[in-house]
């Protein structure tokens, strides 16, 4: 007759049914796994810190400044003594109490708007353009975007000035030659055709960008889809609507983003266009307000201040859209 196997000490009081305790997975984990597990997470953050350190350093430090400068009375006489009086709160109030500080916002709000709009319109409307062109005249369309787009903002101003001259420009011209009586017709005259010619010159300057940008985008967009859309009965347009967009939307978003705080932080398409006459036309975004307060009026404070308030207005105005973009995203994946 056979004899029962011994039960040990250890297995007394074990459930019936279970399997013994194994002797590996009692034993403690290894400290060298413990530290390559700390160092492969800590891995990522390292190399991003020269990165961070580099971008603290370059932006960080200004910004700090900007805001620093903002609680002082910084005019010329402090700053060549290096004397630093702090105000707290008197720029902000100043700067909001001011009637300037309301003109200004509701003009950047208008001219921001349009800018953006048409940019957006325009740009969109060439990149759509670029996908059913051949492959040599869009290549030469992308250079000739490229061209325009990386023009110095000064050197591309001095050129729309000519354009638009009182008595030898080109646009003077070309409309009286059309029978329109526009002969020495001053565009700069008011404040809303001046806009308009500021309007042209930073669509003109911003819609390469933004072109070649919703190309590349589009290019992403599988052809099938299209395809099916079509053979189903959609329209062009309802392809667009429907199967594009929504692939695309995260870019667009990103590209209105970046146009809002561009346009809005535009000052020397409107210096140069005017003349530097741009207070006295009352042509006066936030972005050349700053300028004038600063070192026009040689109050750095409150120039540092308006300059705040429009970085907290950006914060406000970009914050719907980038939320929109990270749920498009999330949608997405």
């Amino acid at each position: 007759m056979a004899r029962a196997p011994a039960v040990t000490r250890a297995e007394v009081g074990r459930p019936i049914g279970t399997a013994p305790a194994s002797s590996a997975s009692s034993r403690p984990a290894r400290p060298g796994r413990w530290r390559r597990s700390v160092r492969r997470q800590l891995l990522p953050f390292a190399l991003l810190l020269p990165a961070l350190v580099l971008v603290a350093g370059v932006l960080g430090y200004p910004i700090g400044q900007l805001v620093a400068t903002s609680f002082q009375q910084l005019g010329l006489f402090q700053l060549i003594s290096h004397h630093v009086v702090w105000d707290g709160l008197a720029n902000y109030r100043q700067v909001l109490s001011s009637g300037q500080f309301g003109r200004s916002l509701l003009q950047t709000l208008l001219f921001v708007a349009t800018c953006v709009g048409l940019t957006m319109l325009f740009g969109t409307g060439v990149a759509l353009l670029m996908k059913r062109l051949g492959k040599v005249i869009r290549t030469a369309m992308s250079l000739a975007m490229l061209l325009a787009w990386a023009m110095p903002t000064s050197a591309s101003s001095i050129v729309w000035s000519w354009l638009f001259e009182t008595e030898w420009g080109v646009v003077n011209y070309m409309l009286s030659g059309l029978g329109l009586h526009f002969t020495n017709h001053n565009w700069f005259a008011s404040s809303l055709s001046a806009y308009g010619v500021i309007t042209a010159m930073i669509v003109w300057g911003a819609v390469p960008f933004v072109a070649l940008t919703m190309y590349s985008a589009f290019t992403l967009v599988p052809p099938d889809l299209s395809e099916a859309a079509a053979v189903d009965g959609a329209t062009p347009a309802v392809v667009f609507r429907r199967v594009t967009m929504p692939i695309v939307r995260p870019i667009f978003v990103l590209l209105t983003v970046l146009s809002i705080i561009w346009d809005t932080n535009v000052f020397n398409q409107v210096w140069f266009l005017t003349g530097g006459r741009a207070q006295v036309l009352n042509v006066v975004p936030l972005g050349v307000w700053q300028y004038i307060e600063a070192f026009s009026s040689q109050q750095y404070g409150l120039g540092a201040a308006v300059a705040v308030v429009t970085v907290f207005l950006l914060l406000a105005a970009t914050g719907y859209y980038i939320r929109a973009m990270v749920r498009s995203g999330e949608v997405a994946s």
